[in-house]
């Protein structure tokens, strides 16, 4: 990887480089996610509950949440096709501990924990919750705050996956 360097040799702060980022992926997912909540349920009848600004204020915590996860975890993926792999090896254990196919309340204390650090976990009680029960933001406070929570330990890490991955190139010019 390169340093990132301005046009007149300085370099970008590493915060303004994940907030760059993060400001474009949001540009992406927040249509996304708008589309698959609120567009495809009515255009096939599903039952739905959802209203624009509840979807988009627990979305932007969730979108938040993972996209500086998925920043912490660069640190850890080489090459670009390694995220595939990494994304097929995560899939579905993020599915099991988000507690969508088996109760979270079931699971052993260990996998809660781990369950709880994963953006999705949060993220799919407060959208089961809030189209089955028609909940509120302030009813879906918990995952909503742990969502903010998340949101803000990531972007921490992200920042220091940053400055290392910076300091590890600082001598590599290329």
């Amino acid at each position: 990887r390169r340093q990132r360097h301005t046009a007149y040799g300085n370099r970008i702060p590493a915060m303004t480089t994940i907030w760059g980022r993060a400001l474009c992926y949001m540009i992406i997912y927040l249509p996304m996610t708008i589309y698959v909540f609120l567009l495809v349920p009515r255009m096939f009848d599903f039952p739905s509950t959802m209203h624009i600004g509840t979807v988009l204020a627990f979305s932007l915590p969730l979108i938040l949440a993972v996209i500086f996860f998925g920043m912490t975890l660069q640190v850890i993926v080489r090459e670009r096709e390694d995220v595939f792999l990494l994304f097929v090896v995560t899939s579905v254990l993020f599915i099991f501990l988000s507690g969508l196919t088996w109760p979270r309340v079931g699971m052993p204390f260990i996998w809660q924990v781990v369950g709880g650090i994963v953006p999705s976990t949060w993220g799919v009680d407060g959208f089961l919750r809030i189209n089955g029960n028609d909940a509120s933001i302030a009813q879906v406070s918990t995952d909503y705050l742990m969502l903010w929570l998340l949101a803000a330990a990531f972007m921490g890490a992200a920042y220091l996956v940053e400055k290392f991955i910076d300091g590890r190139n600082s001598g590599n010019n290329c």
